[in-house]
């Protein structure tokens, strides 16, 4: 009867053990050195983070989104760089306003 009872509990807390670390992985993520990040909530930016470190969002409910914060240079000949929408390149300074 003790041992039926100690495997239960044991399940029980493998259940609850892996639970709480599928929720960490959902609640934590890392803004890299290079990276600036914008926090959406149903779509809309809440906010933006440029810092790097460790973050937190609020899980299944907010997700991320990010973009590059380097400066990508070429040795190439001076020229304007076009997109295939035949637009210039430029630098994101605030991500929200890429959205």
């Amino acid at each position: 009867m003790q041992n039926q009872r100690a495997k239960g509990i044991g399940a029980v807390l493998l259940i609850v053990a892996l639970a709480a670390l599928f929720i960490t992985n959902q609640t934590l993520f890392v803004v890299q050195e290079v990276q600036q990040v914008i926090v959406l909530q149903f779509g809309e930016p809440i906010r933006t983070i440029q810092a790097p470190g460790l973050a937190v969002k609020l899980p299944f409910v907010q997700n991320v989104v990010s973009f590059e914060k380097r400066i990508l240079s070429s040795n190439a000949p001076s020229q304007e760089y076009l997109t295939i929408e035949k637009s210039g390149l430029w630098l994101i300074m605030s991500p929200a306003g890429v959205l």
